[in-house]
């Protein structure tokens, strides 16, 4: 799950849909 890494840092920056498809709960 390298998303799920990426989501805690930046990489909701460079990932906005997989922010909106996983849970608050994976994005700290």
């Amino acid at each position: 799950m390298k998303v799920v890494i990426l989501a805690g840092g930046g990489g909701t920056r460079l990932f906005p849909l997989s922010r909106r498809s996983m849970p608050k709960q994976f994005l700290k």
